[in-house]
């Protein structure tokens, strides 16, 4: 189900009894490692809450012509994965709220934030304070989104 970032302070209170587990990303061309990393989510706990970040922050990110997928499209495929309970747009970042996912992680309060990105790690002690756990996994697979487009132009060249 798609959820607003205002609707996430009624997601913690519904499932107080319950697991969540946050996670975000790009997400922006489906492959085999997203499917397995959410599925691996699921185990962690009972709900799983996806966060899209958002094409402004992914343009910033990883240059000019990404995301390939707008984060509407993003948002719609993340929700149909029988492994993802819900999903919301991550907002763009802003001078009070430069870091998007921390916005999401103040919200939410999910019980676990997974992430493959080790800088989180500076933050530990923020993110710890809201009452989450920081749990820093490897990539399930060697695929990226950014692998595959290049795979796509190299067959394409030649």
């Amino acid at each position: 189900m798609i959820i607003t970032l205002k609707d996430l302070y009624k997601l913690r209170e519904k499932f107080k009894n319950k697991t969540i587990v946050f996670a975000g990303g790009v997400f922006d061309l489906l492959h085999i490692a997203h499917i397995r990393t959410f599925k691996k989510l699921h185990s962690y706990g009972d709900i799983v809450v996806i966060g899209i970040v958002s094409d402004k922050r992914v343009k910033e990110r990883k240059g000019k012509n990404r995301p390939i997928l707008s984060q509407i499209e993003r948002r719609e495929i993340i929700d149909a994965i029988k492994y993802v309970d819900y999903v919301v747009q991550m907002p763009d970042p802003n001078k009070l709220a430069p870091i998007p996912t921390m916005s999401v992680l103040t919200k939410l309060k999910p019980d676990i934030f997974v992430s493959i990105d080790e800088r989180w790690n500076k933050y530990k002690n923020s993110i710890t304070n809201l009452g989450v756990q920081l749990k820093i996994v490897k990539r399930i697979h060697p695929t990226s989104t950014s692998v595959i487009i290049e795979r796509v132009i190299k067959k394409y060249k030649a």
